[in-house]
């Protein structure tokens, strides 16, 4: 099977990490940099407030590690996480087939993206190295 018709024939839900790690907005960037090492994952959805189940409306944002990084190095490690957040694109249907976000998630400049059900309730999320596993995976099995 070709790389077109695997990403054409795979859905989002099918790749997408579905453990997901939220911060508060106003969170300084010291502490959310902790919690992304402490739970070994590159990127925190920002959050009004925490809730047991989250909903589009209750985004506000992704924060990538190295958009804190880039932070850190000026000397913000503590201004809230939004000076570090990204708004744009960062939202996907768990139905989507990877194909069809590839242009998304190549263009957003943090190379993920949360994922939404059908009811508009978080997910997970979806990230180029999901994608990248999915055809490395594909390919060694010979598909």
């Amino acid at each position: 099977m070709s790389a077109d018709a695997i990403l054409a024939s795979t859905k989002v839900k099918d790749i997408m990490t579905a453990k997901v790690e939220t911060v508060l907005a106003g969170t300084p960037l010291r502490l959310a940099l902790k919690r992304m090492v402490a739970a070994n994952v590159g990127s925190l959805i920002v959050v009004a407030r925490q809730t047991p189940t989250l909903y589009k409306s209750d985004v506000l944002g992704l924060v990538p590690v190295f958009f804190c990084l880039r932070q850190f190095l000026t000397g913000q490690e503590d201004a809230p996480v939004e000076v570090a957040m990204t708004t744009a694109s960062i939202t996907v249907s768990s139905d989507a087939s990877i194909a069809s976000v590839i242009p998304q998630i190549t263009s957003n400049t943090t190379w993920r993206m949360i994922v939404l059900d059908e009811d508009d309730r978080v997910a997970g999320l979806l990230s180029a190295t999901d994608v990248m596993r999915l055809l490395r995976n594909s390919f060694e099995k010979g598909q």
